[in-house]
């Protein structure tokens, strides 16, 4: 007897997607973007984060601005697959030297945020929930075979410079020290819904919201 067939069927997927661009920032004009960006310590992690909250407001980031609101369009069209209207909320560098680390958290009040990569290929990203897809409904530790979508809690990724990341909102994700010499350097953005919510022939579940959008 043979098994002549297997459909998959993943169900409840965590949507993350790298996208690869041809958009980089140059070296000499990194200095530049720090002081845009005007980084401030933190009191949580040794990580800096930027002053200003709209850095892609800024006329000399405008094509990176443009490159981000082609991702957004792309994820929340074609992988989320939502008509919804989603606008930029604010956008935000973070600054970590060698040996830096980011603390364990997530983007409250928003949809999904994008991060794009202007230094890299150190400080990998580590996304995750504390608990595996079967760890949510078995509550019980069992030894891997080969790590996949079903059996792992976490996931680490090492975004390479240009790189996008595209995350939900609620999705926990930290960072690896940083091992480089170099700083690494990341711009991200927040998106939440604009317009029209809920289907109004249901005028019970409808209603329009106006975000506000830098």
């Amino acid at each position: 007897m043979n098994i002549t067939n297997i459909e998959s069927i993943d169900f409840k997927a965590i949507p993350i997607k790298i996208y690869t661009t041809d958009f980089f920032i140059p070296t000499n004009e990194i200095e530049n973007l720090k002081k845009i960006c005007s980084y401030k310590n933190r009191s949580d992690d040794n990580v800096r984060l930027s002053k200003n909250m709209n850095v892609l407001k800024h006329k000399k980031l405008n094509n990176l601005n443009k490159l981000f609101k082609k991702v957004s369009d792309h994820y929340h069209k074609k992988v989320l697959g939502l008509k919804n209207n989603f606008v930029m909320t604010s956008s935000w560098s973070s600054l970590a030297k060698k040996g830096n680390c980011h603390h364990t958290h997530n983007h409250p009040n928003i949809i999904f945020s994008l991060i794009y990569y202007v230094t890299s290929n150190n400080g990998k990203l580590v996304v995750g929930n504390t608990k595996s897809s079967i760890q949510e409904n078995l509550n019980f530790d069992y030894d891997i075979n080969e790590y996949n979508i079903y059996n792992s809690s976490n996931w680490i990724i090492e975004p390479k410079k240009g790189n996008i990341v595209a995350i939900l909102g609620d999705l926990t994700h930290r960072t690896l020290p940083h091992e480089g010499d170099q700083d690494r350097i990341i711009i991200g953005a927040n998106y939440f819904l604009d317009g029209n919510i809920g289907l109004y022939k249901d005028r019970y579940s409808a209603f329009k919201i106006k975000t506000s959008s830098i």
